[in-house]
């Protein structure tokens, strides 16, 4: 138990005073003016060099240029304090004062190592659950406010028209399709498929999209499957990278040369984004919030995202919202079949939810690295909480736990990627089988005060009962709002739902249970039509 807790403190003090003095001696600015390069004739390390890719040989460069990388979304909206001398007396200022705190710390840690305290088998269980939650979300504030983008080169090796962009969908018309796919011919790829299932739908696609562009082509299915969709697009694709986009997902004008820009890493196979929902801005009430549901999970999942790419370079999932990835690995006939042919159990219909998913998890198995591109010129936005309300958007948590339900264990176990990625297989994949806020909360708080029933823990903590558990409930609420924090900075509105929001979180425990007990269950259940869906035969 000792040992945990200078393995504890350790982290402390390295989130404490290593990381801010580097990150403030580096300038984390949004916008900065960017030397932009790759190294010159260094071999990949590991394994990995013996992995084919489409990029062997290329040719770097060189290049100064200003880019504008402001990621205040995806920040947690630090600014740093710069004065004529470089800044200085603000680090030496705030050096000071962290090593101040870690006086204390250092006092404290001393008082708590030498005491009885430790010998309550209570105050271990205690222990144990609150560093294996909270040692993951200092690290991952950190990793967070460390991470950059890749920069965009001056002379980049893949361009728009290296790009095919593929949109399943089964309701090509509306004002979201239509403005998805103008945001997408906004970005000028090569070329734009289409694929959708129902000769209504194939008609009413190719009279709209025969009048935008000859870049897009109308492809079908005989039955909705985003999976069987988008086989049916790679089969046809003749370019270098191939963008999985949803037909309600919205663009920047700047998306695809930013989201190119990993790929200058021959060994990046695919390539996620930052998400983030659009607010509908409405009045009080149930509508406001289910859209605001919508926007907290994706502000978390960025997090989540961004902080483990930074620490191993692993993700738990790349969303198939929009992603990038090389051509070469999506048109594997060894992937395709697997793509199609996923099961489970001992059910004869292939899985259609969970694709992105099996698409991540593919990727890192063969041994690819995975880049998360969080910069505001690759943020997409979607729409989330707004059609169907509450029981469409609980649907769609309950389709996303049970994939996470179905996934996590083969992540973990089938596939080993723990090996590879031991700190996203701790801070996401295994940390999702028991974080239970619901459960996990009340269990940390009956864990102390049984604690504190011991004299010695009682001594050790202050000698108070009630003091350890306030500050304890402050802390597990106050960590409820680090992941949203850049929500609530730019829609401070919003914070008046902030109690709802904790609410349901706790709620979302029990679907992810239901999700848990009930993961044979395979429907997408938001989309009729395609809970019907078997596998379909080659489409015209």
């Amino acid at each position: 138990m000792r040992c945990i807790f200078l393995l504890f403190f350790s982290l402390v003090f390295l989130s404490g005073v290593v990381y801010p003095a580097v990150w403030m001696s580096s300038n984390p600015h949004d916008d900065i003016e960017t030397t932009a390069f790759v190294s010159h004739d260094t071999p990949p390390d590991g394994d990995l060099s013996k992995i084919p890719s489409p990029l062997e040989g290329l040719k770097t460069t060189e290049a100064t240029f200003n880019l504008d990388v402001s990621t205040d979304a995806e920040r947690l909206d630090t600014v740093e304090e710069k004065n004529a001398s470089g800044g200085l007396p603000f680090v030496t200022m705030a050096a000071r004062s962290i090593v101040s705190c870690l006086e204390q710390v250092a006092i404290y840690t001393a008082r708590i190592l030498m005491s009885d305290g430790l010998g309550d088998s209570w105050f271990r269980v205690f222990v144990f659950l609150f560093l294996f939650r909270y040692v993951r979300l200092v690290v991952h504030v950190v990793a967070y406010s460390r991470f950059k983008p890749k920069p965009v080169l001056a002379r980049p090796a893949f361009t728009a028209q290296d790009v095919t962009v593929i949109i399943p969908t089964v309701e090509p018309r509306g004002a979201a399709f239509e403005e998805c796919l103008g945001r997408v011919l906004a970005n000028s790829p090569a070329e734009i498929f289409i694929v959708t299932v129902g000769e209504e739908n194939i008609r009413t696609a190719t009279s709209y999209c025969s009048a935008l562009s000859s870049s897009i082509r109308v492809l079908s299915v005989a039955a909705p499957s985003k999976r069987e969709q988008v086989k049916r697009a790679v089969q046809e694709t003749t370019t270098a990278i191939t963008v999985l986009c949803d037909d309600t997902v919205f663009w920047p004008e700047t998306f695809l040369p930013h989201v190119l820009a990993p790929f200058e890493d021959p060994l990046v196979g695919i390539v996620g984004t930052c998400k983030r929902v659009r607010r509908a801005a409405g009045r009080f009430g149930l509508a406001d919030f289910w859209n605001l549901c919508g926007v907290m999970r994706l502000e978390r999942t960025n997090f989540d995202l961004a902080a483990t790419n930074a620490v191993d370079g692993g993700v738990s999932c790349v969303s198939g919202r929009t992603c990038a990835v090389r051509s070469a690995i999506l048109q594997d006939p060894a992937f395709l079949h697997a793509y199609t042919h996923e099961y489970i159990f001992w059910l004869r219909t292939p899985l259609n939810a969970g694709d992105d998913k099996f698409l991540s998890r593919w990727v890192m198995r063969q041994g690819w690295r995975v880049f998360h591109q969080s910069c505001a010129e690759a943020r997409i936005e979607t729409i989330l909480g707004v059609k169907g309300g509450g029981q469409r958007f609980r649907g769609q948590c309950l389709r996303w736990a049970r994939s996470s339900a179905r996934d996590n264990p083969k992540m973990l176990v089938a596939d080993g990627l723990w090996r590879r990625y031991p700190w996203t297989a701790y801070a996401v994949l295994a940390t999702s089988l028991v974080n239970y806020a619901a459960l996990y909360d009340p269990a940390l708080v009956l864990a102390l005060r049984a604690a504190l029933a011991n004299p010695a823990t009682r001594a050790l903590l202050g000698g108070c009962d009630v003091l350890p558990l306030a500050v304890l409930c402050l802390w597990i609420l106050a960590t409820k709002f680090v992941r949203p924090a850049s929500h609530y900075w730019r829609n401070p509105r919003d914070l008046v739902y902030a109690p709802f929001v904790i609410l349901f979180g706790y709620y979302h425990s029990w679907i992810k249970l239901h999700a848990l007990v009930t993961c044979w269950d395979i429907s997408w259940g938001t989309r009729a039509g395609v809970d019907a869906a078997q596998k379909a035969p080659k489409a015209h």
